[in-house]
């Protein structure tokens, strides 16, 4: 018997001639460069994204700073016009006071006359008393003597 002889087969190596390997080159390139286009414009919404989240914040941001800077004038204001009119109420209550004060000087210096007046009045009185007593006991002297 005779043996058979074993087939081998034979990978063929692929051959790579400059043509098929110019093809490969330029389309792995060309998709290599593809995928850095799409990256660039990812990375380039995403930065648009990223930029417009940051110009909210700051408009949000912006937007708190000034509700406090108004919080704080309407304070600040509140307490000025609570000031004026506390210093306005102790102007009406000095003024107030003064006149009172005043009024009772006058009255004071009032009573104190009335009273001077009736006791020159009195005084008078009473000097004209004494004078009409002194006169009638004068006149009784003399009329004694006589």
């Amino acid at each position: 018997m005779k043996k058979k002889k074993k087939h081998q087969k034979r990978t063929k190596e692929p051959e790579i001639n400059f043509h098929r390997l110019a093809k490969i080159t330029s389309l792995t390139l060309s998709k290599a460069y593809k995928n850095f286009k799409n990256k660039q414009k990812i990375n380039k919404l995403k930065k648009i994204r990223l930029k417009k989240k940051e110009e909210a914040r700051e408009i949000i941001k912006e937007k708190k700073e000034l509700k406090l800077r108004e919080e704080q004038i309407k304070k600040d204001l509140e307490e000025q016009r609570h000031k004026e009119q506390e210093e306005l109420r102790m102007r009406k209550e000095k003024i107030r006071l003064k006149t009172e004060e005043q009024r009772l000087k006058t009255e004071e210096q009032r009573q104190k006359n009335e009273e001077e007046q009736k006791l020159k009045d009195k005084g008078e009185q009473n000097l004209k008393v004494e004078l009409t007593s002194r006169l009638e006991a004068f006149k009784i002297n003399k009329t004694k003597k006589n």
